[in-house]
This record gives C-alpha cells, structure tokens and sequence, in this order.
C-alpha cells in the first residue's frame, strides 16, 4: 500500500518508531523487520565527461514515503556516472537512472542527467523527471556561458545551481551569504541527511576545482589542461569538458528511513 510523505505526520512522530536512517551508496536490498513506513530518497547518475562539446546535465532525484510491513524488501539499484569519452567529437554520455523496488516491482526511478549535445553551441534540455515519487528535483544543465571547457552541472538540492569564477565545475551552495542562488552553508539538505557544512572545495554541494574532486552534488571540472585527469563531480554531478583525461559522471545515491508502528 502507498501512501504519501504528508501521511507520515511528522518523519516518526505520532506512534512511529524510527528503526533505521542509512545512506545508500551502492546497490543493496534492505529487509523491512516490523510493519511501518519507510520514507526513501534516490537520486540519478550525472552527465560523463567529453574533450569539447558542451558537458551533460545532472541528475534528478526524489523522496517518497510507502506503508510497509514485516519481511518486505526494498531495492535499490544505485545508478552509475554517464562513462568519459576521450576522442573529441564525442557527445557526453547519458547518467543511469536509479531504480527503486519494492519486492521485486519497481514503485520510483531517479533519471540520470541527460547526454551532452553533438556541438559546443548549445546545451541539452532537461527533460527527464523522476517517476513514482512524492516530491522530486529534476536535473540542471552546466551554468557557465558556453565555451569549449565548460565544467559540469552541480544537482539542485532546491536552491539552484551556480557557476562561480573561481572554482571550475557548477555548485549547489551559495559562495557567499548575499549570493540568492544555491543552498546557504549550514543547511541541511534533509532528504539525504547531508549538512552542507561550507563552500570550500571539496565540501558537500561545492563543485570540483583544480586538483579537488567534488565531494557530493557538486559538477567536475572543465579545462584546457592537457596533462593528468580531470577533478571528478560529485554524486549526481556531470563531468565536464576537458582537454586532458575526461572522467565519468557522479554516481547515484539513495538513503532510507524505516519507521515501526509503535501502541
């Protein structure tokens, strides 16, 4: 039986046990051990990296909560990265789709970023959604102008996404307090229990930057360098356009909460 975040009055409140809080990095099936709720979040593969086309799109995500009893099992199929291209001329590629199970039947699928264009002169439109969730996100394209070595699309965590000058792939935290666009440092970014702690490289929701992968949610880096490997994305992130080494998009990600009924 479905039902809906709204009817969980509270995340655990109001005769619900909070029984398991976990974040799902990799794919895994959960046994449900007393009947509940569980309230799930997933998010999609980001974009891959191409040479020097206009990166990929990052990922969506969504939250959903479902009535669950004893002995069900809940998948997840975590999502790969968008795989890197290093021949120019190649479209970025498309991020997998994270898909969620419920005794074997799909109930929600967070879609990966969408495959960069075959030019350098535009950007993909976002057109894949989340299914089967409560309230989702949809991907971002890359922020900065179009150019040659674009760095890749950060996942909006419901701020928006912003390019900053100084650091190469896109980013979901605000740079600065007076910045509207992004998540403000201190936050949390509840549906994955995620504190998004500051905006320094290398901090949940900040883009990659030189020598500095993306730790979550952030997009890669975009260079003209023609030596090593580019600086990853992050979870749900698209890798950006490079001249040295290109690297996969982020990975998808899922988390879960399971509540027990309680007399």
């Amino acid at each position: 039986m479905s039902t809906t975040l709204g009817d969980l009055a509270g995340y655990g409140v109001g005769g619900r046990l909070q029984t398991l809080a976990a974040l799902i990095p990799a794919s895994r099936s959960i046994a449900v051990t007393a009947d509940g709720w569980a309230v799930i979040s997933a998010m999609g593969g980001g974009a891959g990296g191409t040479k020097n086309w206009t990166p990929g799109n990052s990922a969506g995500w969504g939250i959903k909560g479902i009535q669950v009893k004893a002995g069900d099992v809940i998948g997840f199929a975590i999502a790969a990265g968008g795989a890197p291209t290093q021949s120019a001329g190649v479209a970025a590629a498309k991020g997998g789709d994270t898909v969620i199970t419920l005794n074997g039947t799909t109930i929600a699928v967070a879609p990966g970023g969408e495959a960069g264009p075959a030019n350098n002169t535009t950007k993909s439109p976002v057109t894949a959604v989340p299914t089967g969730m409560d309230f989702w996100m949809p991907g971002r394209q890359p922020q900065l102008p179009l150019n040659y070595f674009m760095g890749g699309a950060a996942v909006d965590l419901g701020g928006g996404t912003i390019a900053t000058p100084s650091i190469s792939g896109d980013s979901a935290v605000a740079p600065t307090p007076n910045v509207l666009v992004g998540m403000p440092v201190g936050s949390l970014f509840a549906p994955f229990d995620v504190w998004l702690s500051s905006a320094a490289p290398g901090s949940p929701g900040v883009g990659a930057t030189a020598g500095i992968s993306s730790s979550l949610f952030g997009g890669g880096v975009g260079t003209s360098d023609t030596t090593g490997t580019a600086p990853s994305p992050g979870r749900g992130g698209s890798a950006g356009a490079t001249s040295n080494t290109s690297v996969a998009g982020g990975a998808g990600l899922g988390y879960i909460r399971l509540y027990a009924d309680v007399s």
